[in-house]
């Protein structure tokens, strides 16, 4: 078989699966491809939480947005269901913005007798839809308060517009605050809505805050309240916190990329290209600030390397280290794994590519199909993948962009589509399961 059994560490599960098991020496350099899947050993966990909201109440947040009601109203029910699900001993608090920020719940722990619910909820409700857009301020007042200890923080920033006063002060701000919520390990999850945000300049926020920061399109704002309560049902499953995940290649080995899987598809910059990229890879190395490890998602790296004259034989080709904190217990974690390759001169013994990074590459061909908008390919591919949802879903979104011409409301819901469906699909525990031999 083209894997290495899981191997279950004392905090980790950890399966590496090679693209062939027996790879054919061709000078004067051979590609290879490694998949390392990892996820918590404890299958169970009822973390508490740390989130502070943050909400768009500018003006356009009134415009109407099906159900009968606007954007604010829509945001205000997802916002209420969010919070119905606070338990004691979670933190939350609330900001909101339009041309000023404003602290609304100052950071505060829920009540399981509903106080501090009952609280959070008028607050809520008297969110008012108007003025321009100032985004930062309000952010700034998320960041403020450390963790609590013992939880899984998280940012939720939901907006439907980019700034439209001091426009350069605020995306200077904003870019100063995501390199705070790194290093005060607080990702950020941000929400948009609509096809006036900045697409790009919130994703490059996540990517900058690191440890596990993602940024979706919301198509619809009634889908918030799913969204929310998801990423909500993930940070209870949290285990590992503050995970940091590198890799160092052995003599003649050579990164030629890395691809993170979740929450959010993104392949790590190339340092020597991107000299600022605090997550990267160099030739002989890379680096990559996880964040929170949950039980339901795991996390996965796509790594493609460059094996310069490889002779015969079993050759070591990384090392990957694991840092970060039991969540329970506080623990620092520290554990490593060793990926072997072996080559062979006889063609006759070179092993098919194995299944499972088959599927992986052909999803990750898929995603970039979508993200350049080329939607009959992702469907294509995503079929070959044994995805028939996101295929299917991938197809209606073609159909809705036939004679349409460019639409960014359609890209920016198959971008997020198909990192949804990817996280999902790549969900480590049944994998890991089957490859320690479990039942």
């Amino acid at each position: 078989m083209a894997f290495i059994p899981a191997r279950q560490q004392q905090f980790l599960d950890v399966r590496v699966t090679l693209g062939r098991a027996v790879t054919l020496c061709v000078p004067p350099a051979v590609r290879v491809q490694v998949l390392v899947e990892t996820a918590p050993c404890s299958k169970l966990s009822d973390a508490k939480v740390d989130t502070r909201l943050v909400v768009d109440r500018s003006s356009s947040m009134a415009e109407q947005a099906g159900q009968g009601l606007t954007k604010i109203a829509l945001a205000q029910q997802a916002l209420k269901a969010f919070c119905d699900q606070m338990r004691s001993g979670d933190r939350v608090l609330l900001a909101s913005f339009n041309e000023r920020g404003s602290l609304d719940v100052p950071h505060s722990q829920a009540d399981m007798f509903g106080l501090e619910k009952h609280r959070l909820a008028k607050a809520i409700g008297r969110l008012q839809a108007n003025g321009n857009t100032f985004i930062s301020e309000a952010l700034d007042f998320a960041l403020d308060p450390n963790a609590a200890s013992g939880t899984v923080p998280r940012v939720f920033l939901f907006t439907d517009g980019e700034s439209t006063i001091d426009v350069a002060r605020d995306h200077a701000r904003l870019v100063e605050l995501a390199d705070v919520a790194r290093a005060s390990n607080v990702p950020l999850a941000i929400y948009g809505t609509g096809i006036r945000y900045n697409w790009s300049l919130l994703q490059q926020l996540a990517i900058r805050a690191g440890n596990g920061s993602f940024c979706k399109h919301v198509s619809n704002v009634a889908e918030l309240e799913g969204h929310l309560l998801g990423e909500l049902a993930f940070m209870r499953g949290t285990a590992i916190e503050q995970l940091r995940v590198s890799g160092s290649t052995k003599s003649g080995v050579n990164i030629v990329s890395v691809t993170v899987m979740a929450p959010m598809i993104r392949e790590l910059p190339n340092r020597d290209v991107e000299h600022e990229a605090p997550d990267f890879f160099i030739p002989r190395m890379f680096q990559d600030s996880a964040g929170s490890l949950d039980v339901h998602r795991g996390q996965q790296y796509l790594i493609e390397m460059e094996v310069v004259s490889p002779k015969p034989g079993t050759l070591d080709l990384i090392k990957i280290l694991f840092g970060g904190k039991i969540l329970a217990t506080r623990v620092p974690l520290t554990e490593s794994v060793e990926v072997r390759a072996t080559f062979t001169q006889d063609p006759g013994q070179e092993s098919p590519v194995d299944p499972r990074v088959m599927q992986v590459v052909t999803m990750m061909a898929g995603a970039k199909a979508a993200h350049a908008g080329k939607y009959d390919r992702a469907s294509d591919l995503f079929a070959r993948a044994g995805d028939p949802r996101t295929s299917e879903a991938m197809k209606t979104l073609h159909q809705m962009s036939v004679g349409r011409g460019p639409d960014e409301d359609i890209r920016r819901t198959g971008c997020t589509s198909v990192d949804d469906s990817i996280c999902t699909s790549l969900g480590p525990i049944d994998a890991l399961r089957r490859g320690r031999g479990d039942k």
